[in-house]
């Protein structure tokens, strides 16, 4: 439920900055949205290539398990049970380890990225346009 809240969250936020970008004839505020807008985009075409690099590695080394099984296991039932298991192990081992890693990366970087850049245009707009 949290992800897809999330999901709501951004896709909204993303159209209005769209909406923003598209309306206003402000350099300066065209400028900022500009600058999230690529970030966002170049933040998801990252995460899409990261899943698809991972998923690929993942595929290389359960056929890459199944075969060498196959080359030294003569029993039909040992060999499937050596398979299944070897891949099953190596599987959920390299999971656990991505999705930790991918949690604290989200984490590090939600903290110190995108939290001070906010507050830096939230303190540049408030300057340029609620003082004058």
């Amino acid at each position: 439920a949290g992800s897809f809240v999330r999901f709501v969250v951004r896709t909204y936020v993303l159209r209005l900055f769209v909406r923003l970008y598209v309306r206003t004839q402000d350099t300066f505020l065209r400028s900022i949205v500009r600058t999230y807008l690529r970030k966002y985009v170049c933040s998801v075409v990252r995460s899409f290539v990261r899943n698809f690099l991972r998923s690929y590695a993942l595929l290389c080394a359960r056929s890459f398990v199944r075969s060498f099984v196959l080359t030294f296991v003569n029993s039909f039932v040992l060999r499937t049970y050596v398979c299944t298991f070897v891949c099953t192990f190596v599987l959920t081992k390299v999971r656990t380890y991505a999705q930790t890693n991918e949690r604290m990366n989200v984490r590090m970087y939600k903290r110190t990225n995108e939290r001070t850049k906010v507050r830096t245009y939230v303190r540049t707009i408030e300057r340029t346009y609620l003082m004058s």
